[in-house]
């Protein structure tokens, strides 16, 4: 009997533990009748029990059979999507890296060798990093997923036509474009304030080439708000991929969205506001490259507008969100009223 000991043993180690008593109690029982109808045919002991647990086969698909539930990181019910978003994150990913590069060797050529090194560690480290946070944002919605389609479609009484989803209307339908626009716009720009802030500014040309560009930010007070901009970045991520697996509006889909609306809204009004985070040389950076003479009234213009665009920033910011945030809510009020709270 070591042997289906060995072998029961295996079979219960993978199954969860409030199921290996009965589950051992039941496979116990099954191996022994197997093995005493062989006995009774003839067979010798030792013979019988090895035939049985051959004929049961390898005790990790057999547990997998006794499991309620398949063990998945992503599902089949996701798996297909989630190779779709992930290939078009790589491949954003990449293409803005070597698009930096670019720019940054026009720039300054010579050091080739320094930027080109860099590239390769962000080629290293950033798709590590979108590999992970794409595999873990896929990995929580198919959890909800499975666990909402159970509890939904099976629920405690068992599966009924009549917990069968309605089809969805083509008026609430997510276009499958806007989802992937909007997770290359989150890419690029989490790539570009990570690695080139330096590059967001105004293009300095010399005879039709580019020569520089003077930063529109404080570089050193920019990078403290990387943190955040990284969280807010993901959280787009997230929104963004939920409308591309669910395809339709729903009640979770309108909340994910107003939800990061508002925060996006918020943590923009706080950055944009802080005055410390604009380049205070800018005015004078563009009369050292020569880009307006000094005491003109052009470079006085272009004071005033750089002046207003640091204060009118703030309110635009606070005003779309706000303009979207109401727009969404009354979207969502029709949406509620015309499909009711129960379409998650």
């Amino acid at each position: 009997m070591e042997q289906v000991n060995r072998y029961i043993y295996v079979v219960t180690q993978k199954l969860p533990k409030q199921q290996r008593a009965d589950i051992e109690r039941e496979l116990r029982g099954l191996i022994e009748d197997m093995i005493e109808e062989r006995v009774m045919g003839g067979e010798e002991d030792e013979s019988a029990a090895e035939q049985v647990l051959i004929e049961l086969g390898n005790p990790h698909d057999l547990a997998a059979k006794y499991r309620s539930e398949p063990r998945y990181l992503i599902s089949p019910l996701l798996f297909d999507t989630y190779l779709s978003v992930l290939k078009i994150i790589l491949i954003c990913i990449v293409l803005i890296q070597i698009f930096v590069f670019g720019i940054s060797f026009i720039l300054d050529p010579t050091h080739v060798q320094e930027q080109f090194n860099h590239l390769i560690r962000a080629l290293i480290f950033v798709p590590v990093q979108g590999f992970a946070w794409t595999t873990l944002t896929f990995a929580f919605l198919d959890y909800a997923m499975r666990k909402e389609k159970k509890a939904g479609i099976a629920g405690k009484s068992g599966w009924h036509p009549a917990k069968l989803p309605p089809i969805p209307d083509a008026k609430w339908e997510i276009k499958q474009s806007e989802s992937v626009l909007g997770i290359m716009f989150t890419i690029f720009f989490l790539v570009l304030f990570t690695f080139s802030p330096h590059l967001i500014g105004a293009t300095v040309f010399s005879e039709g080439n580019l020569k520089n560009v003077i930063p529109f930010f404080n570089l050193e007070v920019f990078r403290e708000y990387l943190p955040f901009i990284w969280i807010l970045g993901l959280l787009g991520l997230f929104k963004d991929t939920v409308r591309w697996v669910k395809k339709s509006w729903t009640n979770s889909v309108f909340l994910t969205h107003i939800l990061f609306t508002i925060i996006s809204g918020l943590f923009g009004v706080f950055m944009f506001a802080n005055p410390e985070l604009y380049n205070a040389e800018f005015m004078n950076e563009l009369v050292v490259y020569g880009m307006v003479e000094a005491g003109s009234e052009k470079l006085d213009t272009l004071a005033k507008i750089w002046s207003l665009a640091i204060e009118w920033i703030v309110y635009l910011i606070g005003a779309s969100t706000l303009i979207e945030g109401i727009q969404s809510g009354v979207k969502w009020i029709r949406f509620r009223r015309s499909h009711g709270s129960k379409i998650v």
